[in-house]
């Protein structure tokens, strides 16, 4: 078990970041992050990010641009996703989004054990948001209940991954900053959420 968790590679961050890596940059033994799978709530769906429901082409993690996203001028957010195939091209990739609207940390574990059997290399987690977000604070977990339950999800995907993949555990973002950003954004007239968020206190590049 030892052996396994020191051959994943685990960075945590607030944004998108480490996947500018280039492929001469890889650690020895780390695979390169051709098969993704997105871990999360409504954060990593894009929930009502431009347009109402899923926007998934803007997730920070999966997030891409195609042909309609351009059509619409829809944000462009630089996911994971567009800087990996930046710097290792598109050839054998494969993205899975197993984040759920509304997932809390105890969904870790059942989200984590659907990258079993599927080669995994490249996995990203942002949770915690609908664990704070209760309607009264009885109802939030305590400290340990919320580490058990962190615990408890990384261990299973760190044996459902391959030697040598990679896992980005992004931190809880502040829900009434982005709200906050969300207001200045439409009151701006902005839509272009790089260009907004370059200018504020939220730390993405």
């Amino acid at each position: 078990m030892r052996a396994k968790l020191a051959s994943i590679t685990i960075l945590a961050c607030v944004a998108v970041a480490s996947a500018t890596a280039h492929a001469q940059s890889l650690q020895p033994g780390q695979r390169p992050p051709t098969r993704m799978l997105a871990i999360g709530d409504s954060i990593t769906r894009a929930f009502d990010a431009t347009l109402p429901a899923d926007n998934l082409s803007q997730s920070w993690s999966s997030g891409y641009r195609g042909f309609l996203e351009r059509l619409l001028n829809l944000p462009n957010v630089k996911s994971h996703n567009q800087r990996i195939s930046a710097n290792f091209g598109d050839s054998g990739r494969r993205n899975i989004v197993v984040a759920r609207n509304g997932a809390r940390v105890r969904s870790l574990v059942d989200q984590a054990r659907q990258a079993r059997w599927r080669g995994i290399t490249y996995a990203t987690v942002l949770l915690g948001g609908n664990d704070v977000c209760r309607d009264s604070i009885e109802d939030i977990p305590t400290d340990e209940e919320f580490a058990n339950d962190v615990i408890a999800g990384l261990l299973e995907l760190f044996n459902a991954l391959p030697k040598g993949a990679t896992v980005q555990v992004v931190a809880i973002p502040d829900i009434k900053r982005l709200y906050d950003i969300g207001i200045d954004k439409t009151v701006l007239g902005i839509v272009d959420c790089e260009f907004l968020w370059r200018f504020t206190a939220l730390g993405f590049p």
